[in-house]
């Protein structure tokens, strides 16, 4: 009990079911094309949206296996 609450350091995100994965995939398609330069959060202001895009953009950030793959911050 002196454990508690067992809070991981990171949480691992992910896409569960086929037609999200569909769609992660074309998302993280046209962020890693080449010509993107900047990315603009268009969410919802609120901490949903803003976590929305938080979960998203670091899903994208980690699947690319490119080289020299990550996004500038």
């Amino acid at each position: 009990m002196a454990d508690l609450p067992i809070v991981p350091e990171r949480f691992k995100l992910v896409v569960r079911d086929e037609r999200s994965r569909k769609q992660m995939s074309v998302v993280t398609a046209q962020l890693h094309r080449a010509e993107v330069t900047e990315v603009i959060n268009a969410c919802d202001a609120g901490r949903e949206g803003e976590l929305i895009f938080a979960y998203l953009y670091e899903k994208a950030d980690r699947s690319c296996r490119c080289a020299g793959s990550g996004f500038r911050r």
